[in-house]
């Protein structure tokens, strides 16, 4: 079979909110997608992934690149910020050229019975798809119909009963083969390095902490690592076949476990000499000893999500840091030698203008690369979407699945406008990043 894997562009949400870090998006390359066409690869399937990102294409030439592939399926990974890009293109190949279209990604996982309702696509893929894609494609190549499947993360159009959320048997699976992508299309540049390219992969799946603004999914709250051989042999083979300079690991949280982080930078420091440049998200919580050890296995950057110093917004959005905390950790990175990022949040229900301008302040005064202001949003999936649903006059929806907050008397315009104007004190507007 001939498969295209497609990752629409952003909806035009963000052709209405230029100016704010909500509606700044860089083209990474699609790992999600890749990993998928890697099992396809494997079973000796012609696999091409379409990013009309990278290429600047409008739907007209998206459409008519797929189309020259003349593909068997083609599927769609979905966002909740690209949906109605995915289900237009798919709509159109649907019904126009009788191709076999599928979705999966994080907001068919939150979303399906939605999506479902729209009876666009052939099937979902719900939850994790590396494994229930494997089973799709068995099915086919031994010519039974999908309605055959019986299975958890698997759902036929026309299927009344919702299905299940595939979760992976083991998160070692195969090592993406990056051929599928034109890699060296896409910037490569890390967040906080300057070592150029600077790949990115993920060395687990999940996150143990119970944010209330996360949107991910239910099954995404178990945290599971790959093997510390997996992850190295990635990245030997970065280095070796990839020219990689850098690397950037892009789960949520790379430092969950101490003991497991130690035994890492033991074998960074064992296979590389710690001269490998590396960056990684964590929690800006970790002791100094970790962070020099660290520093000694070729980290230079680590990224957190501060989101507020403001005790009670930290409770109510079950963030769990302390100033002091917060303080600390930053200026042990900086003793170090390991740069930083932060990221804040505003917008909470009855925010005062004294509670902001104090993150605002806090911002000021680590010692960052970079710090920035986001206003907050809603996705499917967060657990303030009760409490916006119970208080409508607080948010401004801004696409059809998300929202963002508001201030007292503010628009969502006003919002966007006031995350400019912060950024811009604290100068960390990052628009050369999509340069």
């Amino acid at each position: 079979m001939r498969i295209a894997l497609v990752f629409c562009t952003i909806d035009d949400v963000f052709q209405r909110y230029p100016a704010g870090v909500f509606s700044l998006f860089e083209s990474n390359p699609p790992l999600g997608l890749a990993a998928i066409g890697t099992i396809a690869k494997e079973r000796h399937h012609a696999v091409r992934i379409f990013d009309p990102l990278l290429h600047h294409q409008d739907m007209e030439a998206l459409l008519a690149d797929i189309l020259s592939f003349a593909p068997d399926l083609v599927g769609f990974a979905c966002t909740s910020l690209n949906v109605a890009h995915s289900l237009a293109c798919a709509r159109i190949l649907k019904d126009r050229y009788h191709k076999l279209v599928c979705a999966g990604g994080i907001h068919v996982t939150l979303c399906q019975e939605e999506l479902q309702r729209q009876q666009v696509f052939d099937f979902l893929i719900i939850g994790e798809g590396e494994e229930v894609f494997r089973d799709v494609l068995c099915t086919l190549e031994q010519g039974r119909p999908l309605s055959s499947l019986h299975r958890q993360g698997f759902r036929s159009c026309g299927d009344p009963a919702p299905s299940g959320t595939a979760v992976l048997s083991t998160v070692n699976q195969p090592l993406i083969d990056r051929s599928l992508m034109d890699l060296r299309a896409y910037k490569n540049r890390g967040a906080l390095l300057d070592e150029q390219p600077c790949y990115s992969l993920f060395s687990s799946r999940g996150c143990p902490f119970h944010c209330k603004f996360c949107s991910k999914p239910a099954y995404f709250k178990q945290y599971r690592e790959r093997s510390i051989d997996h992850v190295l042999a990635e990245i030997h083979q970065l280095v070796d076949d990839e020219g990689a300079k850098a690397i950037s690991f892009r789960e949520d949280n790379f430092t969950v476990h101490p003991k497991r982080l130690e035994a890492f930078c033991r074998r960074m420091m064992e296979d590389f000499d710690g001269m490998l440049p590396w960056e990684c998200e964590s929690r800006a919580e970790l002791p100094k000893t970790l962070l020099e050890l660290m520093y000694r296995a070729g980290c230079r950057g680590i990224w957190c999500g501060v989101e507020t110093v403001v005790p009670r917004w930290s409770r109510w959005i079950a963030k769990g840091l302390e100033r002091k905390t917060v303080e600390r950790f930053y200026h042990d990175c900086q003793e170090v030698g390991i740069r930083t990022g932060a990221l804040f949040l505003f917008g909470f229900p009855e925010q005062t203008e004294e509670e902001l301008e104090e993150d605002i302040s806090f911002a000021q005064h680590l010692p960052t690369v970079f710090s920035a202001f986001q206003c907050l949003a809603m996705f499917p999936g967060s657990l303030l979407s009760d409490y916006y649903a119970e208080h409508p006059e607080r948010c401004a929806p801004v696409t059809a699945d998300t929202a963002l907050a508001l201030l007292p008397g503010k628009t969502a315009e006003e919002m966007i406008a006031l995350e400019r104007r912060i950024n811009e004190r604290i100068r960390s507007n990052r628009l050369d990043y999509h340069d």
